[in-house]
């Protein structure tokens, strides 16, 4: 048999292996509020599990889904991971996808509520009772902050290890009863997700809380979320245990301040060098109330081991920007007077926008899209992105920051579709 055969017949049985582990998914249901007592297994509506804390992993495969109706559950572990091409999904059902379905009422559609009642955590991925590392998993809320995680000292945990994490359409965080202890996000391994998400006031001054404190992997991507009052808002790799996170693309966030415990932006730790690591950090609009030249509430701080740092089309107001000057730094734009002034702008960098007004539509209430003649507007530099924060259209010569001009757009100058991404709802003071 010659080569061409073999290889042939290797890439029917992997199409045939793909096949049979689609059709082997399945679909599970919680539902908080059914009534099927000793019967239930999960299997329907009629019979869901009661309980996040009621999974039975022992009936999940890889490539099967959870999806949990509307209410307040307790913490929620996951004990069981999926596989690269077939994760285990969690995933909050819609009236749109199970609008038929037998057992189904409209009244389960509705806001799910993680709380970790002063626990460790919220969502643990192999976290009790299973302590152990649990990858390929999808978190998924269906829309905007459809899942809100609170209540516990971590808002999502993974001490154990998770690669290939996905967390999508979550909300983390609370400024009052409900506050989380410490990190919104925590953990450790390869290929994170992280995106249209909400991960704010995640700001203890006891615990140095933070929005996200991702410990080591390779990988990471942060996109489309609101970071609002956490200590340090993105804390990449520790300096204590000499660990970093390789290959980030950190695009289209939102990351301000306003009140709480806040102090830095983003700290990018890690003593040891690792030559070929590189950090992209490309169309976030940053306001992190740094009401003095002290050296808080910096865009970076500290900047530690040997990397390519890419920092490009980012808008920077009301924060300390004396580190950029260390990094890859182009078209970026600063506040340079007023209220929201910029400090240690760089002194050199290709592009670069300086104005005492960058042209929101409303800063003080963290509205962040662009007025008609800001001068941000079709300024930034190609960096191969192709939606911005609202889901409108990119083109070649993209704005500056996370918001393209308009209600649609092609590019610096409007036009185009937007796509089905949710709306910002959280973009407000509050």
């Amino acid at each position: 048999m010659n080569t061409r055969q073999l290889t042939r017949i290797g890439a029917v049985l992997a199409a045939n292996l793909l096949i049979a582990t689609a059709a082997s998914a399945a679909n599970f249901y919680v539902n908080k509020s059914a009534t099927c007592g000793s019967t239930c297994d999960g299997t329907t509506w009629a019979k869901a599990w009661t309980s996040l804390g009621g999974i039975k992993y022992s009936a999940l495969n890889p490539g099967d889904t959870v999806y949990i109706a509307g209410g307040t559950y307790g913490p929620f572990s996951v004990g069981k991971s999926g596989t690269a091409s077939a994760p285990l999904t969690f995933k909050r059902a819609t009236q749109g996808d199970h609008g038929s379905d037998t057992g189904w009422s409209s009244a389960m559609d509705a806001r799910i509520i993680i709380d970790g009642g002063g626990s460790n955590f919220a969502i643990g991925i192999g976290e009790a009772p299973a302590y152990a590392a649990q990858s390929n998993i999808v978190i998924d809320g269906a829309t905007r902050y459809g899942i809100w995680a609170r209540n516990a000292m971590y808002g999502v945990r993974a001490a154990y290890g998770a690669n290939k994490l996905t967390l999508r359409y979550l909300e983390i965080g609370d400024p009052g009863t409900y506050k989380n202890g410490e990190d919104g996000i925590q953990g450790k391994g390869d290929d994170l997700l992280v995106e249209y998400s909400y991960i704010h006031d995640n700001d203890s001054p006891v615990t140095h809380g933070d929005g996200i404190q991702w410990f080591g992997g390779n990988r990471v991507t942060l996109q489309y979320n609101i970071w609002k009052n956490n200590g340090q808002q993105i804390y990449l790799g520790e300096g204590n245990w000499d660990t970093v996170v390789n290959d980030v693309n950190v695009r289209y966030n939102v990351i301000y301040n306003r009140g709480g415990g806040h102090y830095n932006g983003i700290v990018l730790y890690g003593n040891n060098t690792q030559s070929g690591r590189y950090l992209n950090f490309y169309n976030n609009t940053f306001d992190l109330e740094s009401k003095s030249n002290d050296g808080f509430n910096s865009v970076f701080y500290p900047i530690r081991g040997n990397a390519t740092i890419n920092f490009k089309n980012n808008a920077v107001s009301y924060a300390n920007a004396s580190n950029v000057q260390y990094t890859a730094d182009s078209s970026n734009a600063y506040d340079n007077s007023g209220t929201y002034v910029t400090w240690n702008i760089p002194s050199s960098e290709s592009g670069r926008v300086t104005a005492a007004d960058l042209g929101f539509v409303d800063q003080a209430n963290a509205n962040y899209r662009l007025a008609a003649g800001s001068p941000l507007i079709g300024k930034g530099v190609n960096v191969g992105l192709t939606r911005d924060f609202d889901g409108k259209a990119v083109g070649s010569t993209p704005s500056i920051g996370a918001f393209e001009y308009g209600t649609s757009g092609t590019g610096g100058t409007g036009g185009g579709t937007v796509t089905t991404l949710q709306p910002p709802t959280n973009l407000t003071v509050k």
